[in-house]
């Protein structure tokens, strides 16, 4: 018992020492606990993390990389979280779809629930803030300004827009353009899609709820129409590096 006591002290005084330092105190967390963190996608613009937690189970001292980033809840949240140098967070507020920013930070965690916890976390690189400008058509509006009952804007920064998408059963939305530059979609729902492109050519998309897909830079216009009976939402989070700014309003 003894041993233990003197092993716990020591690596409490080692935390203490490497967060003085300003050092990240523990490994990134897919190399600290890559049983619970999952890499859903990665490109030079942004790394997509899942995390599941089984009901009354923990996961290791970790590190989420700076500048932070989305975090989009897949189930309700009621965690014990606690930093290195001791201090304890309970975190109860959460439910399925909720989405917020979350900035660099260590900690470890466990899942206080009888159920399981799952969430998605969208990290933009800050590396290719440098990526050059992409032009804006005016041919087509931006649906956060032209459609704003199906396309909310939850919060944005420097880094990212965070859109809500919601499209009632059988809906049919007009046709729009999205900014240039990638996004990243997590469906909260089942999609039954069906898009169509000003040549008169369609696509269709189904895929089951809490997918994430890669939306690439430069994406058309489009129609979009929910070919399901049930409602259709999905978080769209846009990356903004090289967005044009302001962002022009449809003419």
């Amino acid at each position: 018992m003894r041993v233990i006591r003197i092993a716990a002290l020591v690596t409490s005084f080692a935390f203490a020492c490497r967060a003085q330092s300003g050092k990240p105190v523990a490994p990134d967390l897919l190399i600290a606990d890559p049983e619970h963190y999952k890499l859903e996608l990665e490109n030079p613009w942004v790394r997509v993390i899942h995390e599941t937690m089984p009901p009354h189970e923990g996961v290791k001292m970790h590190t989420h990389p700076d500048p932070g980033g989305v975090v989009v809840l897949l189930t309700n949240q009621n965690l014990r979280q606690e930093t290195p140098d001791g201090t304890v967070k309970i975190l109860t507020d959460g439910v399925p779809g909720r989405v917020t920013w979350a900035t660099g930070r260590t900690h470890r965690g466990d899942n206080l629930m009888d159920t399981p916890y799952e969430y998605i976390e969208v990290e933009p690189k800050l590396q290719a803030a440098l990526r050059p400008a992409l032009p804006v058509s005016t041919l087509f509006p931006d649906p956060v300004v032209s459609d704003p009952q199906h396309y909310h804007v939850e919060f944005e920064n420097d880094l990212v827009r965070v859109i809500r998408v919601r499209i009632g059963p059988l809906e049919r939305i007009a046709p729009h353009l999205h900014p240039p530059h990638g996004a990243v979609l997590i469906l909260l729902t089942d999609q039954d899609a069906r898009q169509s492109f000003p040549d008169g050519t369609s696509h269709e998309n189904h895929f089951k709820a809490h997918t994430v897909r890669w939306e690439p830079p430069g994406s058309g216009p489009h129609a979009d129409r929910n070919l399901a009976d049930r409602p259709l939402e999905i978080i769209r989070v846009e990356l903004k590096h090289s967005w044009p700014r302001p962002l022009p309003k449809p003419e």
